[in-house]
């Protein structure tokens, strides 16, 4: 069995990197339910912000 490494927070007085959450999917939905957007990616659009979620 494998340990999982804990994930790194990387923060600056403008800008925060940290893992996605769950809470993030609405934000990202508008973006990544647009076909155009997802043209190159390795999946086809996401048609809900569950499915993204999940």
């Amino acid at each position: 069995m494998t340990t999982a490494l804990p994930t790194q927070t990387l923060t600056t007085r403008r800008f925060l990197l940290r893992a996605l959450r769950r809470s993030d999917a609405a934000a990202l939905y508008g973006t990544l339910s647009d076909e155009g957007q997802c043209r190159y990616l390795s999946r086809p659009h996401f048609t809900s912000v569950e499915e993204l979620a999940d």
